[in-house]
């Protein structure tokens, strides 16, 4: 059997690009088997680094800065992408400023992308440098003004743009709006946009709001605002429901100035963000004709009444591979929702004329599976459509509402290999779980069921809304996570042995209350919402559980225990092993097996594996 230090330059490097995809972690400990290994490991590891400004990264971007500093550290000879996360300036910054991202600019041999994700606008410096060294890199920018020198740069490649949006002076709105078009008109390789917008900080301390706590107007529900504070109601909910939801204060419309004549850049990616964007009819037929439509492959769509937008570009983007939209549903509180028909009729003919959809992104408040869209969706997409996500049309209210069964649409997507859906828990009378044989819980299983098994998945995530209790969210849902998460595991691992789930995930969140007592920074404690992430996976054949970024707590494995049925058949249930157990040694996964051909025997389960 080949081992890795004989193995050539060109096959150890493609081996360690699939290692990466699989098992990153791998990699790390690769680096102290040999000096080949390591740097080989990581040419790998490192060719795109984040640097974030923040207290959880704050190690480990201060590491990587202080390696690419340095002229003797090879790791700047494997950079290719430098992506800089949350700057907040040389002044607040925990582990980077200027002077020390310039040193790393010219330390590093190659670059292909420079990505800036930040309020404060780029520094001059750097950009000067990037131009320099440079030429041929890829500018990637989030702007909250108009930097007219990013701009202007001729390597702008992905330009993401929230506009300041205020009520009080429409004229400058205009303005801001006209600008920006202008410097769009000259951005020939631009490729990727996204246009949002933002209340200003005026406006925000007129209505007693936080800067800091601005969100995205994409994931903000247009309601009435007392006090900067709008209540969000979804039917079904509680009256006393702590749904609070911090609105931006932005309600008039925006456009671009678009005017014939207009050129805008060919766009492989375009991102309307705002929802207050104005996608009317005339609006539709300007941005038809001032681009380029043919080699656009990502659509996504803010605003919730998307059908003129979808009546107007039919068969005009034949090459789109991702769509994400937003639709709402008119709910009556004394009979059944119905939908908007004309709007999902629109959709539905709209999805039906794209002929390559790989991914479908669907916010919604309610899903009708008898609506053409969902239709259309099977008919045309059923048998290439790699990912679909079904969320909720705004941050911070309740799952979307599902007439129909869920399992059967999924079933007809046979090439499904990501899943991720925003489901509703039931909230059972009694303590009784309907899996858990210790009930110790209220919250009912029984929502996992309307998910199937299918072969080809690989990736799930599913996101539950739990009721505020007087704990913490880690006690009040932990017991149901795992239940809810085996749940799963056994219903896969008993359907067939081919099936291809790798990871599964479960994301909790609820809406916490404004507390009287303030933070460790002395701000007020707005209602805000908590999230916890329960991870799971296989490693070799046991199954692994863990919340996310709590360290304080281990991660818990289970084995399969395999006992015949009444019928004759054999069924596997998971037990819990004893906490501190040594960790399972690295098992090939059978896509890696399958991807290295005959390199490696995959050994049977169980069995220890040599460490080359």
């Amino acid at each position: 059997m080949a081992k890795f230090e004989d193995l050539s330059d060109d096959v150890l490097y493609i081996i360690l690009q699939h290692l990466h995809l699989e098992r990153s972690n791998i990699l790390y400990h690769f680096r102290i088997l040999s000096p080949r290994l390591n740097a080989f490991a990581e040419s790998v590891l490192y060719r795109n680094i984040v640097l974030e400004d923040d207290d959880q990264h704050e190690l480990s971007s201060y590491r990587a800065i202080e390696r690419l500093g340095s002229p003797k550290d090879p790791l700047s000879q494997h950079v290719r992408s430098l992506h800089v996360k949350s700057f907040k300036g040389d002044e607040e910054s925990f582990c980077m400023n200027q002077k020390f991202l310039l040193v790393c600019l010219n330390n590093i041999q190659r670059l292909r992308s420079f990505s800036w994700d930040s309020d404060l606008p780029l520094p001059d410096e750097l950009l000067d440098t990037i131009h320099r060294r440079f030429p041929d890199a890829q500018l990637c920018t989030s702007l909250k003004s108009l930097d007219q020198p990013v701009l202007r740069s001729p390597q702008l490649y992905r330009l993401g743009i929230s506009m300041p949006c205020s009520e009080s002076d429409p004229g400058r709105k205009i303005r801001l709006w006209e600008q920006l078009k202008q410097a769009l008109l000259q951005c020939r390789n631009l490729r990727t946009l996204s246009l949002d917008v933002h209340p200003e900080l005026a406006v925000q301390q007129e209505h007693g709001k936080r800067p800091q706590n601005v969100h995205s107007s994409l994931t903000i529900e247009p309601t009435r605002v007392q006090n900067g504070i709008s209540s969000i109601k979804s039917p079904g909910t509680a009256v006393n429901d702590a749904a609070l939801v911090l609105y931006p204060l932005v309600t008039e419309t925006v456009q671009l100035p678009l005017e014939p004549g207009d050129k805008l850049p060919t766009l492989q990616d375009f991102d309307i963000r705002a929802n207050n964007y104005n996608l009317d009819a005339k609006h539709c037929t300007q941005l038809l004709d001032c681009m380029d439509w043919k080699r656009l492959k990502r659509l996504r769509l803010g605003p919730s009444d998307p059908k003129t937008f979808f009546e107007m570009f039919k068969y005009k983007v034949p090459q789109l591979e991702i769509l994400e939209f937003t639709y709402s549903y008119e709910f009556r509180y004394h009979g059944p929702f119905t939908a908007y028909s004309p709007k999902l009729t629109a959709c539905a003919d709209f999805i039906a004329s794209i002929t390559a959809l790989k991914e479908l992104v669907v916010r919604c408040d309610g899903i009708n599976l008898q609506d053409r869209l969902w239709m259309a969706l099977v008919e045309v997409h059923g048998e290439h459509l790699q990912s679909l996500s079904i969320k909720t049309r705004y941050q911070g209210i309740e799952a979307p509402e599902c007439k129909g069964n869920l399992g059967d649409l999924l079933l007809c997507l046979s090439s499904l290999t990501t899943l991720n859906l925003a489901l509703r828990a039931s909230f059972s009378n009694s303590s009784m779980c309907s899996f858990c044989p210790s009930p110790t819980h209220w919250l009912s299983t029984n929502y996992i069921s309307s998910i199937p098994v299918i072969r080809s998945l690989r990736s799930l995530h599913v996101s539950v809304r739990v009721n505020l209790s007087d704990r913490s969210l880690y006690p009040t849902v932990a017991d149901h996570a795992h239940c809810a998460i085996l749940k799963v595991w056994i219903a896969y691992t008993n359907h067939a042995e081919d099936c291809e789930l790798e990871t599964f995930n479960m994301t909790f969140w609820r809406w916490e209350p404004t507390s009287p007592h303030p933070d460790e920074y002395g701000n007020s404690r707005n209602a805000h919402i908590s999230k916890l992430t329960f991870e799971s996976k296989k490693v070799g054949d046991r199954l692994v559980i863990k919340p996310r970024r709590h360290r304080q707590i281990s991660e818990i494995y289970y084995r399969p225990v395999w006992e015949e049925t009444t019928e004759g058949k054999l069924q596997a249930t998971y037990v819990a092993e004893q906490l501190n157990v040594p960790r399972p040694p690295f098992i090939l996964s059978s896509r890696f097996h399958k991807a290295l051909g005959s390199l490696f025997q995959q050994p049977a389960n169980g069995a220890r594996v040599v460490r080359y």
